[in-house]
């Protein structure tokens, strides 16, 4: 029999705050309960759904939200200035597995105007049906959790044990102002079955980088037009690359993009934080202030930020490399060997190097109606479903379509690091006799050994 102070630590405690239209408890204090719970019910861990959204632009409506839900404050017709922007918030992004901070700057009206509770961070459902901090998690059973490598690599990029990247969908509703992460990667995906309504053909270009021929001065001057309206002063001076819709793109830091008018899966490194280049999205105007409101004191003082500085820490021979899209673009390749294990196919759609590196890569798994997959994986992974139901790891799925805010869906999951590598792996049926069961596996850095992944370019 446990002690009275064994169950009193073993015991639930409950924050008296709750998730952004949540009704479940979120557990506070001692996880042991809930790790236990969790380990003894399913081998991987369902997701809470993380909606956030941008001043910057309105909803996409590509994500798979409820029609209601995406202005969830009402909705506007063009949000061209800042204060109709923030009154008509719109949905745009949802993120997976977050353990950082959102630089987002949104307000919660149904929270006296306070900034949203933990906007964007993961929490995990635990067999009670309550909610847990995925960080809190992790730090309850690290080694379980993410293992010794993303350990070490957790606190060389950030000091502490967490997960060093998250994942999310992307999703506005017209091409994207110029822009540039200064410490941030990211990896593009346009998955078929987010984008059934593929944009216009005059949008589905991204502007990245610059032409071989441009000089810094070239650059300089364009910038010097923010503010002026004049922007083709520096969309002029990039290639527009035609992005299929399957394809990806593996996007290092400091580079200039203007992303298309995709619904995107982007994995990332655990930042946020952005510098615009453009003073304009769609017909929204862009202030200097707003341009330099989401960049770190690290990387610019408050006394570097203009133009000049900007074209100081800029890559010339990465953004204008003759080469750039040939070793940056993200054809699906098959993974034959994961694919012999069972019924359904195993692609990558994220993978490669950047500045070297390998920092995040996605397969995508689809199995047939009634069949049956094994995955046998080398590290964590954060995933979700794009289509159809079965049973992964022991945890019943059924991808929702329509969710509202505060859902619990059962769709979206972390996969533990050492349930991952267990001889057992994952097993996962398709328990549909007419549809595909399709999701998306993303890993972190170095999870793979080398030679195991396609090599870009």
């Amino acid at each position: 029999m446990k002690s009275r102070e064994e169950k009193e630590i073993m015991s639930k405690q409950f924050s008296s705050q709750a998730l952004w239209r949540h009704k479940e408890k979120l557990v506070s204090g001692s996880l042991i309960t809930s790790m236990e719970g969790l380990r003894n019910k399913w081998r991987v861990f369902p997701l809470v759904r993380r909606p956030v959204g941008r001043t910057f632009y309105g909803a996409g409506k590509r994500l798979p939200f409820h029609p209601n839900d995406f202005y969830p404050f009402g909705e506007s017709s063009k949000i061209t200035s800042a204060e109709e922007a923030e009154a008509a918030l719109g949905i745009s992004e949802e993120w997976y597995g977050n353990c950082g901070e959102t630089n987002t700057g949104n307000k919660n009206p149904e929270d006296d105007g306070k900034p949203f509770f933990r906007e964007g961070q993961a929490h995990i459902i635990d067999h009670d049906g309550d909610l847990i901090s995925t960080q809190e998690l992790i730090e309850e059973d690290p080694d379980f959790m993410i293992g010794e490598a993303t350990i070490e690599i957790a606190q060389d990029w950030f000091s502490e044990v967490t997960l060093p990247i998250y994942d999310k969908h992307f999703d506005p509703d017209r091409v994207l102002m110029d822009h540039r992460h200064n410490i941030k990667w990211e990896y593009y995906n346009f998955d078929p079955l987010n984008n059934k309504r593929p944009p216009t053909p005059d949008q589905h270009t991204t502007a990245i980088g610059y032409y071989p021929w441009v000089t810094p001065e070239m650059v300089l001057k364009a910038l010097h037009e923010f503010g002026k309206g004049n922007s083709m002063e520096l969309r002029r001076l990039q290639p527009h690359v035609l992005m299929p819709v399957g394809w990806g793109f593996a996007t290092p830091n400091g580079v200039d993009h203007a992303p298309t008018n995709y619904c995107t899966q982007e994995p990332q490194a655990r930042y946020d934080e952005h510098l615009l280049v453009e003073d304009k999205c769609g017909e929204r105007d862009l202030s200097w202030d707003i341009a330099w409101s989401a960049v770190r004191n690290e990387d610019y003082s408050p006394e570097d930020r203009n133009w000049e500085t900007v074209i100081e820490k800029t890559d010339w021979d990465l953004v204008t490399d003759p080469n750039f899209v040939k070793k940056h673009q993200c054809l699906p390749v098959l993974d034959q060997k994961r694919t012999e294990d069972g019924d359904g196919t195993v692609t990558w759609v994220i993978y490669g190097n950047i500045r070297g590196d390998q920092m995040a890569s996605t397969q995508r798994i689809v199995i047939p109606p009634k069949g049956r997959h094994v995955l046998y994986h080398p590290s964590w992974s954060i995933c979700h479903a794009l289509q159809g139901q079965g049973n992964i790891g022991g945890m019943k799925m059924k991808f929702e379509p329509r969710a509202r805010i505060g859902q619990l869906t059962y769709d979206r999951w972390f996969t533990p690091y050492k349930n991952a590598i267990a001889p057992e792996g994952i097993e996962v049926v398709n328990t549909s006799r007419t549809k595909d069961l399709v999701f998306k596996c993303t890993f972190g850095p170095n999870a793979f050994p080398d030679g195991e992944q396609p090599v870009l370019g």
